[in-house]
């Protein structure tokens, strides 16, 4: 009897780190400079939101591009992410090592590359990991 190959798949933001704070400040930041004030359902509206930057340029009126959000927040966030703010929640990189241990480990997450390379490099995840998944990396995120 053949064993079944078992491959585990994670998602990034809120499973492995902590960043359930952070998108929302910088994103509510960036729409404030345009005049829009954040709410609580755009907060809301942006979790597992593949097409998150387009939202936040439906908030700023159009007058910026979805390119433009995608650029601005993610700069913010690799600042958050450089000052020590943003973490893996506890037992993250265990779980990640345990996973390992039974067959292929990925992540897959609607968050851009430059971050989540940024981040799994900081937080010593990456090496851990055979795969990751962005959403600029398939047609239809999240």
């Amino acid at each position: 009897m053949t064993r079944p190959e078992v491959a585990t798949v994670f998602d990034l933001d809120d499973t492995l780190i902590d960043t359930a704070g952070h998108w929302p400040r910088v994103c509510a930041v960036f729409a404030a400079r345009h005049g829009h004030q954040w709410q609580s359902k755009d907060s809301a509206a942006l979790h597992g939101n593949g097409h998150w930057a387009d939202y936040v340029a439906g908030l700023c009126g159009r007058a910026v591009t979805a390119a433009d959000v995608l650029d601005a927040c993610t700069t913010a966030m690799l600042r958050e992410c450089a000052a020590g703010k943003v973490r893996a929640l506890p037992g993250a990189l265990d779980l990640v090592l345990e996973a390992s241990r039974h067959g292929p480990v990925g992540v897959a997450t609607a968050s851009p590359h430059r971050f989540v390379t940024a981040v799994l490099d900081g937080l010593g995840m990456r090496e851990h990991l055979d795969t990751v998944v962005c959403g600029e990396d398939v047609l239809r995120p999240k």
